[in-house]
Parts: C-alpha cells; structure tokens; sequence
C-alpha cells in the first residue's frame, strides 16, 4: 500500500477481496498486523475470501456503505473502482482516513474538505518493497492465488475470462 494512516491495529475495508490485488492485499494486511479487516466480495466467493483471514460482505445483497457506516476504518482500498465508491467510503472511514484507489480517480470529493485522504495508487518498481514481499511469501504470510493459467498462445482467452469478472485470484498467462 501506498503512504497512509494505517498502521499495526489498524482497520481496513477492501473492496473486492475476491480479485487477485484485493487477496493479495487481505493476506498482506494480516501479515502486517491489522486488527480488523472486511472484504466485498459476490454470493460465491464469500467463503473463500473469509478463509483469507477477514469479515466478508456480499456486495450484490448488502450495501457496504450502509452495512459498515460509522465503523470508523482507517483506509478503504478499493480494488473495484466504482463509480461513487470515494464518497460511499466517507460514511464508513474515521477523519483523516484514507480511500485509496487502484481502478481509477477518486471523482470529485471537494465537498469533503480535508476531512479525508483520497488517492489513486500506481505501483512502481522497489527492491525493497519485493524483499518485503518475498519474506511475506517464506513466512507463509502470502500465498498467491492462481484462478488459471495459460499459455502465451491463448492470450485473447485470458482477456476474455479477465473480463467476465469470475476469477478468485489472478488469471497468469505464462511465457
């Protein structure tokens, strides 16, 4: 994660838990320490996202907005990207909490002041950070979840099933 507010104890919504950033990010959080952390994910990938270490909700039933609001959390990371997902986060973040994004801009949350952090988050290349990784990984801390893989070859397959939005875990195409 990028610069923020969380910090060891801290508590975390992540938005599409199911996905391979939001099951990466639900294990690495545990791994760092979290106290408290929720994932959204659909009807069918509750299970599995729960036995990542987190309290899940339903997004296609319950309104997480709704469901979640005054919980006070520390950062909202959104994985999914949408549309009003900034100023929904506002009624489940603590002041000075962070929503942070990786599908996408925050929209327009002026109205909010600097009651809140809004960022988008682009990775870039760290030594240190894929050391701190690859120890999370040794310590049995992160485990990489693979839906499919394919071979380089069948590339427009891969694309295809990314699109339709049923993978828990990462789609890999090898090379």
């Amino acid at each position: 994660m990028s610069q923020t507010s969380f910090s060891r104890g801290g508590s975390v919504l992540v938005l599409g838990g199911a996905g391979g950033v939001g099951s990466t990010a639900i294990q690495w959080l545990a791994y760092q320490g979290a106290a408290r952390i929720v994932a959204t994910a659909s009807e069918t990938k509750l299970d599995a996202v729960r036995a990542l270490g987190c309290e899940v909700i339903d997004y296609r039933r319950d309104d997480w907005s709704r469901e979640l609001a005054g919980a006070n959390f520390d950062v909202v990371y959104d994985t999914v990207g949408d549309d009003n997902a900034a100023v929904r986060a506002t009624k489940v973040l603590r002041e000075g909490g962070d929503y942070i994004t990786i599908a996408g801009g925050t929209g327009d949350t002026s109205e909010f002041g600097g009651k809140y952090k809004f960022q988008s988050f682009v990775t870039h290349p760290s030594g240190e950070d894929l050391s701190k990784v690859s120890r999370a990984v040794q310590d049995g801390g992160l485990t990489p979840l693979i839906f499919k893989e394919f071979a380089f070859e069948d590339i427009a397959d891969a694309y295809s099933l990314c699109s339709q939005r049923v993978a828990l875990g990462k789609i890999v195409v090898a090379v």
